[in-house]
């Protein structure tokens, strides 16, 4: 086995120095940022040394997650794993609460004396490494009597959706005498607190040791470690294998352990190597060979990041990809199909099993909930949201067109599906519910638009439609973008609905037009009929440009000047702000009852998806160049540089970042209303980087086969 410590590319020491970079002069693939280094590993996927050092970073825990697909891990820079799961709801396995500290880690026992060897208890913690699937720890423990120990210690999680997370812990005695002892792997495990107190019965064996029925419909909960080690007796809330370790100067031990939920035994163990190799393959087909070797990376990088939000749901029995963050415990069902659509082209079958989730969740009336419930309806109860937002279907119906279109499996229109309530219908019929609720649940506005309800995507503008006159432009174009890479498909094998879906393509395209303001769309129509979002108000709102542009309202013509007053009016360092001018807090009365501040969150932040759909949007429009500006400013690299004190949206980060409306806090996150700091990582940071970009070198060969 190859050990960082002698590879040349190893992760380095925590005293090394920092060579601070500047984007606008360098864009280099191996540059150093304040808080770590971007290299590759040994599978030749990008990974991110890192050095969390400086002020800002002392009491931030720099989170990595890490997903086998069915089961959660949070690793923090400190070598603590909260392991979790939504199987069945959102379940804690290990807290890190004051019962519990970590899901896994390594005691030494010597000369009477027990010692936690987590990376934050070692005397010298040297370096981590945050990668695809694993996170690497390596460190020296010292007793201060001459006995020291070097400590690698790698969490993985492989790609095959196991319910289990493995170690690879390798230790070396680096001291000056031998070292004799026990080392002892433990496991803190979550007991389930909604079902009262289980009795503590356990199941042993050399070297694994069982809680059986430790958690209401989880099964067993296991620790398995090499047969040598025996189980002990479980200590507070933790379960426990020991070997007996007696290392010679220079000695070395290796050894994997593995824990996990389940009714039957762990699958055997994989290596780290051939975990990464795993994760490489998955990956494989994300290659971007036209663009700068640092973009191709950050794309490879962010999507092996939105991995770790691949979660199971035993409610469905369906793989979906979490929102993450707050979203973990939320179950969000909008960001369901969304990031469905952004995976379709590299992972078609995980783009396919987020759409059956979201069509199992469905109610037999076509609405899809915000947030998924759990609750199934009692005997004779009629389910609905009461549509108190209005973009769920809208991202199912075009997720499940351009999933089909990019994939070929026309075969998934004809799956059967089951709806919440229990009727059993087509995925065709899902569809065909979910565009007819778009009209009649939702339904459009005395202007033509799609309405907007208490808020679209945006839920800031909640009071817009509070009486249910409101209306959206954001929905509305895209409806049109649903409904056009919907119709092709209905033509096909439904023609009586595609002909009603092109009259209300057509309708919708002509009402967004009427809505084009000179320079730009508005935003949408108050419940008073009034529009906003408009030329007099000097307030450009960029999704309705972005969406407008992909549904292709109005005329060509209308679009550009659209697409020009966006990058224009919410040009910005680290991309584009949602609105060109915030509202002041607290905003106008029909706009919102949140008062937040100008440039946090909603109110003129900068959110990756939404810049992401411009870059979308840019690249319908052939403009290659703005498209790839934008991305760059977008990117993960680009706002480390920028902003190196900022100990967030480094290798992930929150949902949004603050723009330079809010002054001084610039590069932050919104921290007043919602501390979104707290709540890193989440996808939406991470989930279309990919997507974008191939959809730029869509465009650039599409210019290159177009005749002279």
């Amino acid at each position: 086995m190859k050990h960082l410590a002698s590879t040349t590319t190893g992760i380095g020491t925590a005293d090394e120095p920092v060579r601070h970079v500047d984007l606008r002069n360098e864009l280099s693939s191996d540059a150093r940022l304040n808080y770590g280094t971007w290299t590759h590993d040994d599978a030749g996927l990008p990974c991110f040394d890192g050095h969390f050092k400086g002020a800002a970073a002392v009491e931030r825990p720099f989170l990595h997650g890490i997903s086998s697909g069915r089961l959660q891990a949070l690793i923090n820079r400190w070598g603590l794993v909260h392991l979790f799961t939504t199987e069945g709801g959102y379940t804690d396995l290990s807290a890190n609460t004051f019962k519990g500290r970590s899901g896994l880690y390594l005691e030494l026992e010597t000369n009477g004396e027990r010692h936690t060897l987590i990376h934050s208890g070692l005397t010298r913690p040297r370096a981590i490494r945050y990668g695809t699937g694993y996170a690497l720890f390596c460190g020296v423990w010292h007793d201060g009597r001459g006995s020291a120990l070097y400590v690698e210690q790698e969490f993985y999680t492989p790609p095959d959706r196991h319910s289990r997370m493995l170690a690879r812990f390798h230790v070396r005695n680096v001291g000056g005498q031998p070292l004799n002892g026990r080392v002892i792997v433990r496991a803190d495990v979550e007991p389930d607190r909604q079902s009262g107190p289980s009795p503590r019965v356990l199941r042993k064996a050399p070297g694994r040791v069982t809680w059986t029925g430790f958690h209401r419909g989880l099964g067993d909960y296991q620790l398995s470690a090499p047969s040598d080690f025996d189980a002990c007796e479980p200590e507070g809330v933790s379960l426990l294998l020991a070997a007996p370790l007696s290392l010679p100067t220079q000695g070395t031990r290796t050894f994997t352990a593995q824990v996990g939920y389940g009714p039957t035994p762990l699958p055997p163990v994989i290596t780290p190597e051939a975990s990464r190799e795993a994760w490489a393959r998955r990956l494989s087909r994300l290659t971007f060979s036209d663009q700068e070797a640092w973009m191709r990376d950050e794309a490879r990088w962010s999507a092996g990041q939105l991995y770790s939000h691949e979660a199971w749901d035993s409610s469905v029995g369906e793989h979906y990809i979490n929102l993450g963050g707050y979203g973990w415990i939320g179950f969000g069902a909008r960001e369901v199909p969304e990031t469905a659509l952004t995976v379709a082209a590299h992972d078609p079958d995980l783009a396919l099993t987020c759409l059956r989730w979201t069509a199992k969740i469905q109610y037999a009336s076509g609405d899809i909930p915000h947030c998924h419930a759990f609750r199934r309806p009692a005997a004779g109860e009629t389910l609905s949201t009461g549509h108190k937002e209005s973009d769920n279907e809208i991202w199912f119906v075009l997720a499940c067109a351009e999933v089909v279109q990019t994939t070929g499996r026309l075969d998934f229109l004809d799956e059967q599906l089951p709806f919440w309530e229990g009727e059993t219908a087509l995925l065709w019929e899902h569809i065909r519910r979910a565009v007819e609720w778009i009209f009649t649940g939702i339904g459009v506005g005395a202007h033509g638009l799609i309405r907007i309800a208490d808020g679209d995507w945006n839920d800031y503008l909640s009071f817009i439609g509070a009486r249910g006159f409101g209306e959206s432009m954001m929905n509305t174009g895209m409806a049109c973008c649903a409904l056009d890479r919907l119709l092709p498909l209905a033509r096909v094998r439904d023609p009586e609905f595609a002909e009603t879906c092109e009259t209300r393509l057509t309708s919708l395209r002509a009402a967004a037009a009427t809505g084009f303001d000179g320079h730009w769309f508005v935003r949408g129509y108050t419940d008073d009929g009034a529009p906003f979002g408009t030329c007099e108000e000097n307030r450009l709102f960029l999704n309705a440009q972005s969406w407008c542009v992909l549904g292709g309202c109005g005329t060509l013509e209308m679009r550009e000047s659209a697409m020009r007053a966006a990058l224009e009016k919410c040009h910005s360092e680290i991309g584009l702000t949602l609105m060109s001018r915030p509202y002041p807090c607290p905003p106008p009365e029909y706009v919102s009852t949140c008062p937040i501040p100008p440039g946090e969150g909603e109110n003129s932040g900068v959110w990756p998806q939404t810049v992401h759909w411009a870059v979308w949007a840019l690249a319908e429009l052939g403009w290659t160049d703005e498209a790839l500006d934008v991305w760059r400013r977008m990117s993960l690299r680009n706002h480390s540089r920028l902003h190196p004190e900022v100990p967030y949206g480094i290798f992930n980060g929150p949902d949004c970042y603050s723009s330079h409306h809010a002054g001084e806090r610039e590069g932050w996150t919104q921290v007043e209303m919602l501390e979104r700091a707290k709540f890193p990582p989440m996808n939406p940071m991470v989930a279309w980087q990919a997507f974008s970009l191939a959809r730029v070198n869509q465009s650039l060969s599409a210019k290159t086969e177009q005749p002279v």
